[in-house]
């Protein structure tokens, strides 16, 4: 059963059908309401047929699909059988066939890359394709709001913008932006959908909206940025110089002292206190509702934490004091969790 939804307009909702592009049959529409319902089982197979093909290799082979199996929407299911003695048909393959509208692929933390699970204001990367503009759209740090829609100001026709929305329990809800492309969108996530268990997002662009992806919400979702923008490894922490002022990147070259107070940065960790907004910038002193804990090494660090003010309120600053215990090394372990929950492992720092 599939349940679209609409999106502005007045209610009571009325569905209907295309005359060129009705149900396969076996499906009915239920017309009326909002989320609408398409249920029942399909009874017709579509286009059957054998393709043609080029046997490249053992493990490869070239098929021509003819352009009448790819003007519809849906699923191209596909099997290769070979000449008996000895043959049989393969397990289907799924085609996806798309149109101009957004596709969301994957959504993921845009620090620690986890997927499937997002907390308030977090940090999230979106891939797909016709997601926004062929040329990277970013926000202005200068400004005193964060953009809802990207690019800002709007482009004149016919480019658009990309506006992100989350379903929460019935509710649209907007999520600030980072950047977007056609590829990739940044974007934080509202601190709006802790009022839900769950979740649909929709991206739009240029008047094109994509079907809805589901996403479980919880309190955390902590992740570390690290370094490469992998996920993993040297993470991306400065050394501090108490005496100097200066900041430094930490690296295998570069190591931090016992003792000393390193930088990093961390997103999905939840609301802040005071309570910050999805579209406001970040007031000064503002630092996570439920505090983070650190360890290097395996050993417990002292940690003053805060949003930094005038970033988006879903990335976090620690500044933490190696501890004097803390093992040496060019790849020294560091954790960071917030409620009990921790960040990814496979973060690293260099001490000596």
């Amino acid at each position: 059963m599939v349940s679209p939804f609409a999106i502005g307009g007045s209610a009571p909702y009325a569905w209907s059908l295309g005359a060129t592009s009705p149900l396969p049959a076996g499906l009915t529409l239920t017309a009326v309401g909002n989320p609408g319902t398409v249920s029942g089982t399909p009874t017709y197979t579509g286009l059957t047929g054998s393709l043609s093909s080029k046997l490249l290799s053992d493990g490869a082979l070239q098929v021509t699909i003819p352009s009448t199996y790819v003007g519809t929407l849906g699923l191209l299911r596909m099997a290769v059988t070979t000449p008996t003695p000895g043959g049989g048909t393969s397990s289907e393959a799924q085609l996806g066939v798309y149109g101009p509208e957004p596709r969301i692929v994957s959504v993921v933390n845009s620090a620690s890359y986890a997927a499937g699970t997002v907390a308030p204001g977090e940090l999230i990367t979106i891939f797909g394709t016709g997601l926004g503009p062929t040329t990277l759209a970013v926000y202005d740090p200068n400004s005193w709001t964060l953009p809802l829609t990207l690019p800002s100001p709007a482009p004149p026709p016919p480019a658009g913008v990309t506006l992100v929305q989350f379903n929460v329990n019935g509710v649209l809800v907007p999520a600030a932006l980072i950047y977007t492309s056609a590829g990739q969108i940044g974007a934080m996530t509202p601190f709006e959908v802790a009022a839900a268990a769950a979740v649909q997002m929709i991206v739009t662009y240029s008047g094109l909206t994509s079907t809805t992806y589901p996403l479980s919400v919880a309190s955390q979702v902590p992740g570390i940025f690290s370094a490469d923008g992998s996920g993993k490894g040297q993470g991306a922490i400065l050394n501090y110089n108490a005496t100097t002022n200066d900041y430094t990147i930490n690296a295998s070259a570069n190591a931090a002292l016992k003792g000393s107070i390193i930088v990093l940065y961390a997103t999905g960790f939840g609301f802040t206190n005071p309570a910050s907004t999805s579209t406001n910038w970040a007031a000064a002193n503002v630092d996570t509702a439920t505090p983070a804990a650190v360890t290097i090494g395996g050993q417990a660090a002292t940690v003053v934490s805060g949003v930094p003010a005038g970033s988006f309120p879903g990335v976090l600053q620690l500044n933490v004091t190696v501890p004097g215990t803390a093992t040496t090394g060019k790849a020294v372990p560091v954790t960071v969790s917030f409620g009990g929950i921790t960040a990814q492992t496979g973060i690293t720092m260099a001490v000596k």
